[in-house]
């Protein structure tokens, strides 16, 4: 764990040295930008993640030996569905959960993402 927090931390200081080239000055700083406007984006989909695993847990849903799914192991799909792997639902309620996660992720939420990090570098190009 600390190594990774060390890679994490040297990773970030090298990505900062960069604001001594010219050129590259706007990207870095952008970068920066981009990531402080979508903390609300990732609360957002943080959430939403969430909601569907515990709606996910709510509709009876079992494994193929019978035995039905914990909130993690849910938690653990929504998060795959959410990076496009396809899980297998059962019934039907299961399958509107999964359009409906589907469309709400991948389209609306990827589009919002577009959106601000496209609304940051307008801004930081404007400065």
């Amino acid at each position: 764990m600390s190594l990774m927090l060390a890679s994490a931390f040297v990773y970030s200081k090298g990505l900062y040295s960069f604001r001594v080239f010219d050129s590259l000055r706007n990207l870095v700083l952008t970068i920066g930008h981009c990531l402080s406007d979508m903390k609300d984006f990732l609360i957002l989909i943080i959430t939403m993640v969430f909601m569907f695993a515990v709606l996910n847990t709510i509709v009876p849903y079992h494994t193929g030996s019978g035995e039905t799914k914990d909130f993690v192991l849910h938690l653990e799909d929504q998060y795959k569905i959410l990076f496009g792997d396809n899980p297998a639902p059962e019934n039907t309620t299961q399958w509107v959960l999964f359009i409906i996660f589907s469309v709400f992720t991948i389209i609306l939420n990827l589009n919002l993402l577009i959106s601000i990090i496209s609304d940051s570098y307008v801004f930081m190009n404007e400065q």
